[in-house]
């Protein structure tokens, strides 16, 4: 799992907002073992790089076209 930020931040952001969670008695133990584990196995920054999604990934329109032409082109019947 990665984690990130939408903004700069620092470590001790992170260690800061660990200890904040440990004092409310309203969040998820799950919310907390997660943020542990971020501290835990922190990596260094790799500073600026390119950064991958999947958002935009050829099977996406792969399946989209297959489920498209299958509604406007194939036979809706079948799936009654």
């Amino acid at each position: 799992i990665i984690y990130a930020t939408r903004q700069p931040s620092s470590i001790d952001h992170l260690y800061k907002n660990l200890i904040y969670l440990y004092t409310r008695k309203d969040i998820h133990p799950l919310l907390i073992e997660a943020v542990e584990n971020v501290v835990r196995y922190q990596q260094p920054s790799m500073g600026k790089a390119e950064i991958y999604t999947d958002d935009r990934a050829p099977i996406e329109w792969i399946t989209n076209s297959m489920v498209l032409n299958y509604v406007f082109f194939g036979d809706m019947g079948a799936l009654k």
